[in-house]
């Protein structure tokens, strides 16, 4: 099942992990990116779509998230995070 669309957001990452109080090194990050062809008859909503298909299905969310659009085609990159299995206090295994 692909991610909600909130859930991709062009939020830095950096601010997300201050505002929220996680840490980085709780989550595994991959880079996302999906590239297609568009016409008159395509919306930007399909590609969206088409984007989130492509998020690993354990991602809780997609920051950094940066659309690109051309005449002929859109090009959207962001970075999914996945929580890792160990979650760290103050540096350590907890």
């Amino acid at each position: 099942m692909p991610i909600k669309l909130e859930k991709i957001q062009s939020t830095k990452s950096g601010s997300w992990f201050r505002q929220t109080g996680e840490e980085p090194r709780d989550y595994k990050s991959i880079g996302i990116h999906h590239t297609r062809q568009i016409d008159s008859s395509d919306s930007l909503q399909s590609a969206l779509e088409e984007f989130a298909s492509k998020v690993p299905d354990k991602a809780v969310i997609v920051l950094d998230y940066t659309p690109l659009c051309t005449q002929t085609e859109v090009i959207m990159s962001g970075v999914a995070y996945i929580p890792r299995k160990t979650k760290y206090v103050a540096g350590q295994p907890a």
